[in-house]
């Protein structure tokens, strides 16, 4: 399904040490201001293709980061534009997903240099293909390859 750049805002999921197994939603800005710790790392994490931001392999990602790491983990849940089986479609998506990132970073005040971004499958074409925001550091997995 394409999905309009005006109906599109990914989900925001805010955890850390204090919240590891329970998310804050920081589609508010409320809640980013009273949630958020500005001093600390973030580490972006979105899944891929087909997925959402509460599958095994993105909750494994982030207790990782989360068990030897004080920093904010956001997982973005953009599910509504990574559905099957159209791919092709999907990709298109991450375009708009990508520029929806950046907005959300820039409306926040949160320093991209700060920003670790880790994508797992389609979900490591954000930085490149959509996100307008030069990261200083950004690492894609997947198991297996694209079309």
């Amino acid at each position: 399904m394409h999905i309009s750049y005006g109906s599109c805002w990914p989900n925001f999921h805010l955890y850390s040490k204090q919240n590891l197994n329970s998310f804050k939603n920081l589609n508010s800005s409320k809640v980013l201001k009273l949630s958020f710790d500005f001093t600390k790392e973030v580490k972006l994490i979105i899944h891929g293709f087909s997925s959402d931001g509460n599958s095994k392999r993105i909750t494994l990602i982030k207790d990782s980061i989360l068990k030897n790491n004080d920093v904010n983990v956001i997982i973005i849940d953009w599910s509504e534009g990574a559905v099957a089986p159209d791919y092709i479609t999907a990709k298109d998506n991450t375009k708009i997903v990508g520029k929806k990132i950046s907005e959300f970073l820039f409306m926040n005040d949160i320093n991209p240099s700060k920003v670790h971004c880790i994508g797992h499958s389609l979900g490591k074409n954000f930085f490149s293909d959509g996100a307008k925001i030069k990261f200083t550091q950004t690492f894609g997995t997947s198991l297996i390859g694209e079309l």
